[in-house]
């Protein structure tokens, strides 16, 4: 698959940003995440093969972070609003990023 490193990137940067700025668990949403990123590893020590199986896994997981586990309700508390903003902003940003590699790019290809 095209590009797949550019999802692992922007993955490994959601999912860092969460761990390094939400002292809670990481939330159940983020499961769904990790879970895509894991079957990105697994793709790729088995000589990528089936890149159709591991899209339509990627495209199925992203689909369940975002409605069943409410990936796009998260958001990182602070007291300070502006902080919790700026935080929030760039986490939306993040999420947009995947989303648009999964969405626009798996999904129509």
């Amino acid at each position: 698959m095209d590009n797949i490193d550019l999802l692992k990137t922007d993955i490994k940067n959601l999912l860092g940003f969460v761990e390094a700025n939400d002292s809670n668990p990481v939330p159940y949403c983020f499961t769904y995440v990790m879970l895509i990123e894991k079957n990105i590893k697994i793709w790729e020590s088995e000589g990528q093969q089936n890149s159709e199986e591991l899209k339509a896994c990627i495209i199925s997981d992203w689909r369940s972070a975002k409605s069943r586990a409410g990936l796009y309700d998260y958001y990182i508390a602070r007291d300070d609003f502006n902080d919790q903003r700026q935080l929030n902003n760039k986490l939306n940003e993040l999420i947009e990023r995947v989303n648009f590699f999964i969405v626009d790019i798996l999904e129509d290809s």
